[in-house]
């Protein structure tokens, strides 16, 4: 039999995986075969075997000596979860992974992050894929056959000012006059506060050959409702006020007294501060979500973050200012790619 390499088969004991792995690496080479591997209370306990000495038995079939290929595929498979494992230990106290770091730059926020990481079970599978892939895997959407403006019935556009909730309508009610035709669809204005808000909604309807009404009072509501009973879809503009403003529960108790369902107008560029109170306010109220100025905003991963730890349901976006063009239903893997690469995109 010839001379066998020194260093045969060795346990090593280190304080981390890595730390054992690179002993490993210095005395055996980057082919060493891991054996087996468990933990210990000073950190790993790793027994590999010098991938020459492994050949020199097969050849040689050394007596006593049994060999099973299968089973050391086995333990590199159990290495390599022990070593996820070793990973995700203490995430909460562990410093922030580059990882973490990138989906923060567009906006998540590292409690969700870490929570999804913790729930990887591919290692196949980067940690970015896999984060979008639990994100599309949680994200509430409206299917197209359940939209508004496939189901009818009657809407609010309901949000904060500034979020562009009269020309949404506008968009929405023109796939309404085509789903439906113009003598179906029926637009209100209770938005009697912002200087020429009714005129700008006649406009619109006067553009598409729709009743355009205004309501001022809840008894205005009621009555103008009544008259567009047959009606397949009506859409309702609403006063723009901040989440922090006490009429908000009073407009929303007259939508609710007149059988009203609320589509919640979120601007997707907003503030992760304002983005959770407006989340709290409405979120348990809303019939569905629509995310407007896509175009304007920066990254996603604010919006997309509230949405989901809120457990808002998307139905709609837009991107523009063009009637209708500019708004679409939810895809959300398109959604969900944009707000994991937006950052790294805008930086380049």
């Amino acid at each position: 039999m010839s001379e066998l390499t020194t260093i045969k088969i060795k346990t090593y004991q280190a304080r981390s995986v890595k730390e054992a792995l690179q002993q490993i690496r210095t005395e055996m080479g980057e082919n060493a075969v891991i054996l087996s591997n468990q933990s210990t209370s000073n950190g790993v306990s790793i027994r590999a075997a010098n991938p020459e000495y492994l050949k020199q038995i097969e050849q040689q079939n050394i007596s006593g000596i049994e060999i099973k290929p299968a089973k050391i595929d086995q333990e590199i498979q159990e290495l390599k979860k022990m070593i996820y494992q070793i990973k995700q230990q203490n995430v909460k106290d562990a410093p922030l992974t580059v990882t973490v770091k990138k989906l923060m730059q567009n906006g998540w926020s590292p409690n969700l992050v870490q929570n999804f990481m913790k729930k990887k079970n591919d290692l196949s599978i980067n940690d970015i894929d896999w984060f979008g892939k639990m994100i599309a895997y949680n994200l509430k959407v409206t299917a197209v056959e359940n939209s508004i403006v496939s189901r009818g019935g009657t809407y609010a556009l309901i949000g904060p000012t500034g979020v562009g909730k009269t020309t949404t309508l506008a968009k929405l009610a023109a796939k309404s006059v085509f789903n439906y035709g113009a003598q179906n669809v029926g637009l209100i204005s209770m938005d009697y506060y912002r200087i020429g808000a009714f005129e700008q909604l006649k406009i619109y309807g006067q553009m598409l050959n729709i009743d355009t009404h205004s309501a001022r009072t809840k008894e205005d509501l009621s009555g103008i409702l009544k008259s567009m009973h047959n009606k397949k879809i009506v859409l309702i503009d609403t006063i723009g006020m901040s989440q922090r403003d006490s009429r908000v529960d009073e407009q929303m108790k007259i939508l609710q007294e007149n059988n009203v369902k609320s589509l919640l107008c979120i601007d997707a560029g907003t503030q992760i501060d304002a983005l959770n109170q407006i989340a709290n306010k409405y979120g348990k109220t809303v019939h569905s979500t629509i995310l407007t100025k896509l175009d304007e905003c920066i990254t996603l991963g604010n919006v997309l973050d509230v949405v989901l730890r809120h457990q808002l349901r998307l139905e709609w976006i837009t991107n523009g200012q063009r009637v209708p063009e500019d708004i679409h239903l939810i895809n959300k893997n398109y959604l969900v790619h944009r707000a994991i690469t937006q950052q790294q995109q805008n930086s380049k």
